[in-house]
C-alpha cells in the first residue's frame, strides 16, 4: 500500500462549533457515502467501493499551533497574510492512501472550498508543508487553472485561451490548432509540489502538451490512437468553437465524438483532421470502435447482484456503451432488459430491468452523480431495443417518476 498522504484546514478552534458531525454535513454530496465512524469522518466512492476512503479527523493543540505558526512565518512558497493563521489551535485533517482512490481524491478537491468555508480556515498540504496564496480564495482547481492561464499568457504563440464548459479544462488556441489542456492529472502530479519545483513540473507538462505533441499528420499515425468518446448536447452550445468537432447523435441529448489521444492531451477530431489524412468520417469512426473493442470487458466488474460497473481507469469508461452489441450482451447477466447509465464521463453502470427495484435506485443514485460530477454526461437511463441499438429508457411504470426525471433533467440541460 501506498504511504498516506493528505492535509489540513487550519482554523480556529475556540468556542467552534466544528464537529464530525458537521464536517459530515459540509462534505456530503452526490456519488459520496459519508459516514462517522469512531473519531473519524469516513468518506467512500459509492460507484467504486473497492477503492479506499478518505478519513477525516479533527484534531487541535501545541502541534496545530506549531503548524499554523510555520505556515505563517513563509513555509514554502507561502506569502500569506499572517493574521488569517495567527490563531489557529484547530484543524481538520484529511488523509487518504493516494495510490488507491480514484476519482475519489478529485472529488474531495471539490470539497476542500465547503471545509474551509464551514471553518473559516485555510487549506495546507501537509507532505509539502505550504500553501499557495490561492487556494485561500479558490478551489485547487481554479487556482490551477490560474496558474495555467499565467504561463499561457506569456507564450507568443498562444491567441486564445478559453475554459471548457463542464471540465477541468482549457482550450488553447496555438498556430490555428486547438488543442485541449485537460488538468485533472496535472493537478495530482503538482498535489506535493512546491516552489520552484512546482513551476518547473507546471512548464514542463505546457509546454510538452503545446510544443513537442504535433498533431499526427498522416493517417497512418493517427488511426491507432482515435477513439470513441461521449458527450452531452450542452458541451457542443457551450465550449468554444465546439462545432468544428466531428460529432453525431447517439441518443437524445448526447452526442459521440472521436477522440485523438497523445501522450499528454486529447483532442477531438475535425473535419480539417480528416483533410489532412485523407479519410472519410465513417473510417474514422469505424476505427475508433475498432480501437476500443478490445478493451470492451475490461474492468466490468459487478457492483451488486444484479448491477455491473465499468472500473476500466483509461477515461474511456463512458465510451463502452458506443460499442455496438455492448449492452444488449447484458442480457446474459442481469434480470431482463439491460439497462444502463452514463452519469459522467468515467462511470458507466448496467442494471437489469427485472430486478426488483434496482431502476429506480439505480436512476436516483446516477441523479445525485450527475449533479455532482464536473465531467458529467447524461442523468437518463438507455436500454437496447429489439435490433439490440442503444435507445433511452423509459419503463411501462414509472413510480415517483424517477426515470422520466432524469430525461427531463438531460433536456433542460441542452436548451
Amino acid at each position: 500500500m501506498a504511504a498516506q498522504t493528505g492535509k489540513l484546514i487550519l482554523f480556529r478552534g475556540g468556542g467552534s462549533a466544528v464537529t464530525l458531525a458537521t464536517i459530515a454535513a459540509a462534505v456530503t454530496c452526490g456519488g459520496l457515502d459519508v459516514r462517522i465512524e469512531g473519531d473519524e469522518c469516513v468518506v467512500r466512492d459509492l460507484g467504486k467501493p473497492a477503492t479506499q476512503p478518505v478519513r477525516l479527523r479533527i484534531g487541535g493543540g501545541d502541534g496545530v499551533r506549531a503548524i499554523a505558526r510555520k505556515v505563517a512565518d513563509g513555509v514554502g512558497r507561502g506569502r500569506l497574510d499572517r493574521a488569517l493563521l495567527a490563531d489557529c489551535d484547530a484543524c481538520v485533517a484529511i488523509a487518504w492512501d493516494f495510490a488507491d482512490t480514484g476519482d475519489l481524491v478529485n472529488t474531495m478537491m471539490d470539497v476542500d472550498e465547503r471545509l474551509e468555508q464551514r471553518t473559516g480556515g485555510v487549506l495546507y498540504y501537509t507532505n509539502s508543508e505550504t500553501l499557495s496564496p490561492r487556494t485561500m480564495r479558490a478551489s485547487p482547481r481554479d487556482a490551477l487553472r490560474a496558474e495555467v492561464r499565467r504561463v499561457l499568457a506569456e507564450r507568443r504563440d498562444v491567441t486564445a485561451v478559453d475554459d471548457v464548459p463542464n471540465e477541468n479544462a482549457l482550450a488553447v488556441t496555438i498556430a490555428g490548432k486547438r488543442p485541449t489542456l485537460f488538468l485533472d492529472n496535472l493537478l495530482r502530479d503538482l498535489a506535493d509540489l512546491v516552489g520552484d519545483a512546482r513551476e518547473a513540473k507546471l512548464r514542463s507538462h505546457v509546454d510538452a502538451a503545446l510544443a513537442t505533441e504535433e498533431s499526427y499528420a498522416t493517417w497512418a499515425e493517427a488511426a491507432r490512437h482515435v477513439v470513441p468518446a461521449i458527450r452531452d448536447a450542452a458541451y457542443f452550445t457551450l465550449a468554444p468553437d465546439a462545432s468544428r468537432f466531428c460529432q453525431r447523435f447517439f441518443v437524445p441529448y448526447v452526442m459521440s465524438v472521436i477522440a485523438v489521444d497523445y501522450a499528454r492531451w486529447m483532442s477531438f477530431a475535425t473535419p480539417d483532421d480528416l483533410a489532412r489524412w485523407g479519410v472519410s468520417e465513417d473510417v474514422v469512426y469505424a476505427t475508433a470502435l475498432a480501437n476500443l473493442a478490445p478493451h470492451a470487458e475490461r474492468g466490468v466488474v459487478r457492483q451488486s447482484d444484479d448491477t455491473w460497473r465499468v472500473e476500466s481507469g483509461d477515461d474511456y469508461e463512458s465510451s463502452r456503451l458506443l460499442l455496438p452489441g455492448w449492452l444488449a450482451s447484458f442480457a446474459s447477466r442481469v434480470a431482463g432488459r439491460p439497462v444502463a447509465a452514463v452519469p459522467s464521463r468515467g462511470r458507466l453502470y448496467v442494471t437489469g430491468e427485472g430486478s426488483l427495484g434496482a431502476v429506480p435506485t439505480l436512476a436516483a443514485f446516477v441523479a445525485r452523480i450527475y449533479e455532482a460530477d464536473s465531467r458529467a454526461i447524461s442523468p437518463a437511463l438507455y436500454t437496447v431495443d429489439a435490433r439490440g441499438v442503444v435507445v433511452p429508457y423509459r419503463p411501462a411504470s414509472d413510480p415517483g417518476d424517477v426515470v422520466a426525471r432524469g430525461h427531463r433533467r438531460l433536456a433542460e440541460r441542452a436548451r
